[in-house]
């Protein structure tokens, strides 16, 4: 009993963790939108991976044109739609400069003389380059298969762009498209600038969503959110670069400044944080990333989120700087701000005009290098650029300091460069301002480059102690192989000097940083495959190589190393990585992000000479893997489609309630038989002592008392677990109706144990638990799951089969319980359902779709609140005036009905099986296995009607009564439809509102009179043959004559209880044409059976679905 209750209290601590953890909206604007907690995303409408073989290993791969699932033409014009236009079929930059561009979509001319000039023009321009739908700055991850030329006539092709371009204007527009990605298995790119050094802003046969239009600026006096921070801030959306805001910070007054990159167009609320965020004020403020304070996002599953101290800080943390395009898609981002002061920059050059010895040159730079840790521990920022006989250190930046203090600082690496004899042309100036400096001295970068990039940092070990090694590795930087010659880029500053705590996900190394260095050497524009593979090669195991044997930082940065180096997971994050892909599979499991060497994407490769982006299927062999598994086993249950999950579910939660039906029916009678005996002699004769007329009254009381009580509080469960979906969520719910029976089974243990009249009291009052979780609540609130979880035109379908789950798991729990009860004692059924309800409780914790309380309150009327509130849907059994097509209004008693129907039903029929039951134990001394094999008959019977034979049966008979009717319709005219689907986004025609995440379905209108009038017949029919049979049991002289009873009393029964709810779909739900279209399935179409708790999900449905659409009302 300890064990158990054990088991319990480690049960308890599975329902608060669904109340929440995450905050999320369903609006964009956090102002006038109400976050809800929520304890894990739900990804449930996810499509499934592309299954292919590659080189012998299995994958999943996303979907490409060409593939079957590749989404329809009809799919893409519902996406422009909902962005308002803004999708874009994506074509290169180049291809005005040649005759046709062949893609993925056909081939269309190009050629345009005007344009190509510009292009031509302009394709080094960053400015220009970041303004364009999907261009990279660097476009060696293009494949570099549609340049601007001087030959029309040559070649242009997609290359590794993305397919289309949704040039989002708002946040819906952003939240369209990853749930279209989502939805139909789509690789997702998020282009802001497209300044990225990695190919991360671009991706064959993706769909691109670009930021860059999120430009607006929110200036803030005094920041109030959480943390202690409490000064001046400005909230930037996606598409703010570096120098506008420095721009409109000057013209503030006083001026202000953001931690910024050098380069003028980077895109500061995208991958650039995201990354960490390195510039001039980094040795002074820390990252970028550590001075963030808030994130406005979207996640993978489409949900709005606030992230900062306060909300979702796990998503915070990771955001800043743990790795761009892995959990989040940033919106806007807000950051602290500083008061612009005074700044003195300086330039100094040692190159080929003041020297041609390559010794004194190289002396030049070994001395610059060696005072680099003074240049940062005065805080100093220092840009320099190397190649072949040129050394530019362009700017030195103390921000703060004059002309003369700066100078102070440098003198003494001046005195060594002319005590050396280097020569060298130095200046030094001062500036009102850091922002005036940065105007002067900082360059624009060039763009449309092709190249490979790697780096590496350097800390202050390393240049106090190795600074010559250092410099011999910058050696090999610039001349890797006789036929080749690369360049680097430096950047000495130190986070550590002014955020020597840095509150970011990058890499703690950082801390004690002096100088990271970019390697990079050029690829030709026509390079072949081979010859991209050899320069990846010298990239990854010379230049690297090199930096990192000179180094011993372990430490590069993520936006600006080479991506395929080993161990990147180590070298971008070290210790922080663990808790990021840990992270990543919280907020993106299913890899709707991707970006290449970024947290969780091990399991990802890009296939096929880099095009397929695929998840390999095998088995992972790390241990470490399957330990992250088992700490997130949400991530491998989302991978099992939404229906199966919620089909399971309604199985196991039934298997649970089962397994002590027919035991508890034997437990009163065990206990009944103490009473008696306990007041009379002993019983000596032969045959069971309990075979008594007087017990089985006894018997028969307790189970009416039993049973009225059930019914009573299982009416109140159905209002509880209504109320509580609507308040916690349908997830949360559903928990607490599979964790609360737990606790009853646990009590009713102690009423076998106690025994007699103490063991029936027990038993007795734990049916007031039911009312707060019971076996009605839980088919209400996964009915409710489904209907929401589950699209519209399967709704019918999975409703029947959760049913006949229903059914298998009351026919396998009967049974089981039953035969358990007579090998092991009455006891063990009741211990094997605890455990049962408990595995069933973590079940729905971990593999239900989460659906937010609200959406179920969409349409309610605000009013209701209190008892008002917990007792509406009673509201629905009123009359209702409905407005019919014909234009008349009609009073509408169909729900009454129903309602009424289904009482008198079970009233008349439904205590048939336990009267069956106990008949058999009186008369024929059936034990719990026979009691058992007799309920699980009745259930696998119930099933195998209404899964084979009653569908046929209403469908045969409907087309006989039809063909005895005389009355014929005339076909109505439909008009004529065109058999062209749009291809192009200009054609677009889909309709406005959500996305529509399948293909337009024209909706079948709904015959009122075709052969429906036979399912009265049947009706009928069942009800008398159903009185009829169950009256005959009370004639069988044999036990075997009560199994064969019982399978035909069981058949007719369920026909009555499927034909009420199809005869009611017909006579109640008669709405107006385009209102029926609209309605939920599982009260338009037929249920496969009639149970409580489905009858009140149509109820609540109906309710508020009505009160959603007042203009059907009078």
């Amino acid at each position: 009993m300890a064990s158990s209750l054990l088991g319990l209290a480690c049960a308890a601590c599975l329902v608060p963790t669904a109340l929440g953890q995450i905050f999320v909206r369903d609006e964009p604007d956090a102002a006038v939108a109400t976050s809800v907690t929520v304890d894990s995303l739900d990804f449930s409408d996810a499509a499934d991976t592309l299954n292919t073989t590659f080189q012998g290993i299995k994958f999943g791969c996303k979907c490409y044109p060409g593939d079957p699932c590749w989404p329809s033409p009809a799919k893409w014009n519902a996406l422009n739609a909902t962005v308002d236009g803004q999708l874009l079929v994506n074509i290169p930059p180049g291809a005005p400069c040649h005759n046709n561009f062949t893609g993925p979509l056909g081939t269309i001319n190009t050629y345009d003389a005007a344009k190509c000039a510009e292009v031509t023009q302009n394709f080094t321009s960053e400015s220009w380059t970041v303004s364009q739908p999907a261009a990279e700055l660097w476009t060696y991850a293009t494949n570099e298969t549609c340049r601007p030329t001087q030959n029309p006539a040559d070649s242009c092709t997609l290359g590794y762009y993305g397919v289309y371009v949704i040039m989002a204007t708002k946040p819906q527009h952003v939240k369209a498209g990853i749930d279209f990605a989502r939805r139909n298995n789509v690789r997702l790119i998020v282009r802001n600038t497209g300044h990225d050094f990695l190919g991360r802003s671009t991706g064959y046969g993706a769909l691109i969503i670009n930021t860059h239009s999120f430009q607006q600026v929110t200036w803030i006096d005094s920041y109030s959110g959480p943390g202690s921070y409490k000064g001046s801030a400005v909230t930037l959306g996606a598409g703010v670069e570096g120098r506008p805001i420095l721009t409109a910070g000057h013209a503030r007054n006083p001026p202000v400044v953001v931690v910024t990159g050098e380069c003028p167009t980077v895109g500061i609320a995208g991958g650039f944080i995201q990354g960490g965020g390195h510039g001039p004020w980094t040795t002074l403020k820390g990252f970028s990333a550590d001075n963030v304070l808030a994130f406005e996002a979207i996640t993978a599953s489409g949900h709005y989120v606030t992230a900062n101290e306060a909300q979702n800080p796990d998503l915070f943390w990771a955001l800043k700087g743990g790795g761009p395009a892995s959990f989040a898609v940033i919106l806007s981002v807000t950051m602290k701000t500083f008061p612009d002061v005074r700044s003195a920059g300086a330039t100094l050059y040692i190159n080929s005009t003041l020297t041609t010895d390559p010794d004194v040159w190289w002396n030049g730079t070994a001395i610059f290098h060696k005072w680099s840790n003074h240049f940062v521990d005065n805080g100093l920022y220092v840009y320099w650029e190397l190649s072949p006989m040129t050394f530019r250190a362009r700017p030195f930046v103390g921000i703060g300091k004059t002309s003369a203090e700066l100078r102070r600082v440098m003198q003494p690496f001046l005195d060594e460069l002319a005590a050396k004899g280097v020569p060298f042309e130095f200046a030094i100036k001062d500036f009102p301002t850091f922002y005036d400096l940065y105007i002067d001295l900082f360059e624009d970068e060039a763009a449309g480059g092709s190249a490979l990039t790697g780096g590496w940092m350097f800390n202050h070990e390393d240049v106090a102690t190795n600074n010559d090694g250092i410099v011999d590795a910058f050696k090999t930087v610039l001349s890797p192989r006789a036929d080749l010659f690369g360049f680097m880029i430096g950047h000495l500053f130190n986070p550590g000097y002014g955020a020597p705590r840095g509150s970011s996900a990058t890499h703690p190394a950082w801390r004690n940083a002096t100088d990271f260095v970019i390697a990079s050497i050029s690829v030709p524009t026509n390079a072949t495959r081979a010859q991209k593979a050899d320069l990846q090669s010298v990239m990854t195991n010379t230049m690297e190589s090199a930096l990192r044997k000179a180094s011993t930082s372990g430490c590069t940065y993520v936006n600006e190393a080479d991506p395929y180096q080993r161990d990147w997971q180590s070298h971008f994050w070290g210790e922080q990585y663990p808790a990021l892909r840990a992270l990543r599979r919280k907020w993106d499991p299913l890899g709707v992000f991707y970006a290449t060497s970024t947290p969780g994407t091990e399991e990802w490769e890009v296939i096929e000479d880099g095009t397929r982006l695929c998840r390999k299927l095998h088995a992972s062999s790390s241990r470490a893997d399957g330990w992250v598994s088992w700490l997130w086993p949400s991530a491998l249950a989302l991978k099992v489609h939404v229906e199966k999950r919620i089909l399971f579910a309604g199985f196991l939660i039934t298997l649970s309630f089962s397994f002590t039906q027919v035991p508890i029916f034997y437990a009163f009678h065990l206990m009944e038989c103490d009473i008696f005996y306990s007041n009379h002699p002993p019983y000596d004769g032969p045959g069971d002592r309990c075979s008594r007329n007087e017990i089985a009254a006894g018997t028969a009381t307790q189970y009416a008392i039993l049973g009225m009580t059930t019914t009573f509080c299982g009416t109140i469960n159905l209002f509880v677990a209504g109320w509580m979906a609507k308040k916690i969520g349908p997830r949360a719910a559903l928990m607490v109706q599979t964790f609360v029976p737990a606790i009853r089974v646990a009590t009713q243990i102690l009423g076998v144990m106690a025994g007699g009249q103490a063991g029936i009291v027990i038993f007795q009052y734990t049916q007031l638990i039911t009312v707060i979780g019971g076996p009605v609540g839980y088919i209400l609130v996964a009915n409710i799951i489904a209907g929401e979880a589950v699209e519209p035109l399967r709704r019918t379908a999975v409703f029947g089969m959760l049913q006949g789950c229903i059914m298998l798991g009351q026919g396998i729990g009967y049974l089981s319980g039953g035969m358990i009860g007579d090998t092991w004692g009455i006891r063990r059924p009741f211990e094997v359902a605890f455990c049962s309800f408990l595995i069933a409780t973590l079940y729905v914790r971990i593999a239900m779709p989460y659906i937010a309380a609200e959406s179920l309150s969409r349409g309610s009327k605000p009013n209701s609140k209190g008892l008002a509130e917990f007792f509406a849907p009673l509201r629905i059994l009123a009359p209702q005036k409905v407005l019919l097509a014909s234009g008349a209004v009609r009073n509408h008693y169909g729900v009454l009905f129903l309602c009424a129907g289904v009482f008198l039903g079970v009233l008349a029929t439904g205590y048939a099986p336990l009267l069956i039951q106990m008949y058999a134990t009186a008369v024929f001394e059936f034990r719990q296995g026979d009691n058992g094999w007799l309920m699980s008959e009745f259930a696998f019977m119930r099933a195998a009607f209404l899964i084979f034979l009653f569908p046929r049966i209403i469908s045969r008979g409907r087309k006989w009564h039809m063909a005895r009717s005389t009355e014929q319709r005339a076909p109505e005219a439909e008009p004529r439809r065109s058999s062209r689907l749009a291809t192009n986004p200009e054609e677009l025609e889909a309709p406005m509102g959500s996305l529509a995440e399948e293909e337009p379905v024209e909706s079948a209108e709904v015959k009122e009179d075709e052969g429906t009038a036979f399912d009265l017949r049947f009706l009928m029919l069942s009800l008398a043959v159903d009185g009829a049979l169950t009256m005959c049991a009370a004639f069988a002289t044999k036990g075997w004559h009560i199994y064969v009873g019982n399978c035909l009393f069981l058949a007719l029964r369920v026909g009555f209880s499927a034909s009420s709810q199809r005869r009611h779909d017909r006579d109640v739900l008669k709405l107006e044409k385009g209102r029926r279209a609209e309605r939920p399935d599982a009260c338009r179409k037929h249920s496969e059976a009639c149970n409580p708790g489905l009858v009140w999900f149509c109820v609540l449905r109906a309710r508020r679905d009505w009160q959603a659409t007042p203009y059907l009302l009078c």
